[in-house]
């Protein structure tokens, strides 16, 4: 009986991928690199995988398909995520992560992939797990704006719910800049659904116009000019459970400098709550970005964010895990190599 070849398949975008089959290649592993939708990529990425395939994020069976069939040719030891936390890139995670957990392969939840992508889910998942959270509401129709702005109290945060649009995020500071704030989300989010039809999430639909337009708004000041208090986002590996820190980074908000600096006891009460975050959403193998917020009335947890690498914390974790970014990568999502 003929041996199958150890292979990995490869989802990540085109920036990424060509470092992450490099670094299975030193393991003597197959590689076979997946082309999302009609783009192609250059000459230098076709030629880096032993295999190349073009698959369409809009078929949710084609994937499944896919690597059923090449798992009969080879012995599938790990599918690579992509990296990032737009809409589309956290539909192909959600499809690999379900198929590599059918196969037995590590993987980011793909229950807390659905959770994590949808900032209203998120909040409730944490608050229903005691984690410490903001005010949050969920606004279905206009008319309920200005009665939960009145229940947040300002300044609020009107955000879309998904993470597609993280910029779309408008801070309110008063009343008279609730319907503007509301009018000029719309407008843009309309106009941003016409011109990608792989958005189809029907949690983000309004149910009377079927429309992708529910927000929430919510008492973060995390981004707002009058928000002196520290804010951080803690960068968190997950491997089997696991948890490790991996970076400690101080946001700033839009027109102004600094924060406070964080005290010491400040930093250990982010990074547990950073961790018992993750763990509430049964987040096993992956990274997540957490986001900690310090006010006058305490702390709490303003967004988890999965599978977003930051490449900048390549020489980081390189000195700290003796890894480079990628061959980490591949061992966390890679059954004989995790």
């Amino acid at each position: 009986m003929t041996t199958k070849k150890a292979a990995i398949i490869q989802c990540n975008m085109a920036t990424t991928a060509l470092a992450s089959i490099r670094a299975a290649k030193q393991h003597k592993l197959h590689t076979i690199r997946l082309h999302w939708g009609q783009t192609r990529t250059d000459d230098v990425m076709d030629g880096a995988a032993d295999l190349n395939l073009n698959i369409s994020s809009s078929q949710e069976g084609q994937l499944r398909t896919c690597v059923k069939n090449l798992s009969q040719h080879y012995d599938i030891i790990g599918v690579l995520p992509p990296s990032g936390h737009d809409y589309r890139t956290l539909t192909i995670a959600l499809q690999v992560a379900q198929i590599a957990e059918e196969h037995h392969l590590p993987a980011f939840s793909s229950t807390a992939l659905k959770v994590c992508s949808n900032r209203y889910l998120t909040r409730c998942a944490l608050q229903h797990a005691q984690i410490p959270v903001s005010n949050f509401m969920l606004i279905q129709y206009p008319s309920a704006l200005q009665l939960a702005a009145e229940s947040i109290g300002f300044p609020a945060q009107l955000s879309p719910i998904h993470h597609e649009l993280p910029t779309l995020s408008v801070n309110i500071m008063s009343h008279e800049e609730l319907m503007p704030a509301h009018h000029h989300m719309t407008h843009i989010l309309q106009n941003w659904i016409l011109t990608h039809d792989y958005y189809n999430d029907t949690q983000a639909m309004d149910p009377r116009t079927k429309q992708h337009l529910r927000f929430s708004i919510s008492g973060d000041m995390i981004y707002t000019k009058c928000h002196s208090e520290p804010a951080v986002k803690i960068t968190v590996l997950l491997s089997d459970g696991k948890i490790c820190i991996l970076a400690v980074a101080t946001i700033t908000p839009r027109g102004k400098h600094t924060h406070k600096r964080l005290t010491k006891k400040q930093l250990l009460q982010a990074e547990g709550l950073a961790g018992a975050a993750c763990n509430a959403l049964k987040i096993q193998n992956g990274i997540v970005n957490c986001c900690v917020q310090f006010d006058k009335n305490g702390v709490y947890v303003t967004d988890i964010i999965p599978n977003e690498v930051d490449r900048r914390l390549a020489p980081h974790i390189k000195r700290t895990l003796g890894l480079s970014l990628d061959e980490l990568w591949l061992r966390l999502y890679s059954r004989s190599l995790s």
